[in-house]
C-alpha cells in the first residue's frame, strides 16, 4: 500500500463497524513529513509496516527510503521512528545523491544537523521542464538535479 500519512488518521479514526481483521502484515510505502513515534506505534500495533520514503515527480516517484535493519528492531518505539523518518538508500535507477552547500557545492559534514540541500543525479531524473529552459538551467548544475529541498547526513552509526 502507498500513501500519505494523513491516511493513516483515517485508517485510526475508522469506526469499529468499518475495520477488517488484517490476517497478515500490511507493508506501506509512505512519503511526505515523516509521521511521528506514536503515529507509527499506533499504525504498527494495527498490522501495518511502514517504510518512508523521499522522492519528487522529477525522479519518478520514490528516489530514497529507510532500508530497515533487523538490529534496529531492539531499540525504543521513538528511536525507530527516528530511525524510519531517514532515508538514505536510493532506486537503482538512481545514480548518486548528496546534501550539498548551495554556496560551496561541497557536500555537507556527517552531522546530522549541517543543512544543505538535497541533489540527485541518474537516470530516473527528468531532463527538464517542458517548454522552459529557464527553470530547466536553475535545477540542473554540475550533472546535479537540484531538488529545492533541504536535508541533513547523519552518521552511519545509529546508537545516536
Amino acid at each position: 500500500m502507498c500513501c500519505a500519512p494523513i491516511v493513516f488518521n483515517i485508517l485510526l479514526e475508522a469506526k469499529q463497524d468499518e475495520r477488517r481483521e488484517i490476517s497478515s502484515t500490511v507493508q506501506v510505502l509512505t512519503g511526505g513529513a515523516p509521521p511521528p513515534a506514536s503515529l507509527l506505534e499506533k499504525m504498527e500495533h494495527l498490522g501495518f509496516h511502514i517504510t518512508h520514503a523521499y522522492g519528487m515527480t522529477e525522479a519518478t516517484g520514490p528516489a530514497l527510503v529507510c532500508e530497515w535493519q533487523a538490529k534496529w528492531n531492539h531499540l525504543s518505539n521513538e528511536r525507530k521512528a527516528k530511525l524510519k523518518a531517514r532515508q538514505g538508500i536510493s532506486v537503482l535507477t538512481l545514480e548518486d545523491v548528496d546534501v550539498k552547500d548551495m554556496e560551496t557545492m561541497a557536500s555537507v559534514p556527517h552531522d546530522g544537523k549541517t543543512i544543505g540541500e538535497i541533489v540527485l543525479r541518474g537516470s530516473s531524473i527528468m531532463k527538464g521542464y517542458l517548454k522552459d529552459q529557464e527553470a530547466t538551467s536553475k535545477a540542473f548544475k554540475n550533472g546535479w538535479f537540484f531538488t529545492g529541498d533541504v536535508g541533513v547526513i547523519h552518521r552511519t552509526d545509529t546508537s545516536k
